[in-house]
């Protein structure tokens, strides 16, 4: 994601958490978009928009979210769906009792 985009997705952000802005010093935005835009420097902007919509969707947050939430989010949005633990040892028992 470039710089630009990044400033795209802070778009978002700050329509959605503007407690988060407010009295937020210019040089404190910049830093934190230059951070983000680094972290998420690998990503597409579509998917990280993507992941800020999913978050914003469903948390009720009047701040804005960390990097780590965002990367969660995408990781949920990329990774296919697995077996939880509780169905894996579901299985796992399941098979037992048929294999005896």
């Amino acid at each position: 994601m470039t710089l630009k985009e990044t400033r795209d997705v802070f778009a978002v952000l700050q329509a959605n958490y503007p407690d988060t802005f407010r009295g937020l010093s210019d040089q404190a935005l910049l830093t934190t978009v230059n951070l983000w835009q680094r972290m998420f420097s690998e990503e597409p902007k579509a998917l990280v928009m993507k992941a800020v919509e999913a978050h914003i969707a469903s948390s009720t947050d009047r701040f804005m979210p960390n990097v780590g939430i965002i990367k969660e989010e995408i990781r949920k949005l990329t990774a296919p769906e697995g077996l939880s633990e509780n169905e894996a040892w579901a299985l796992v028992s399941r098979a037992m009792r048929n294999g005896t």
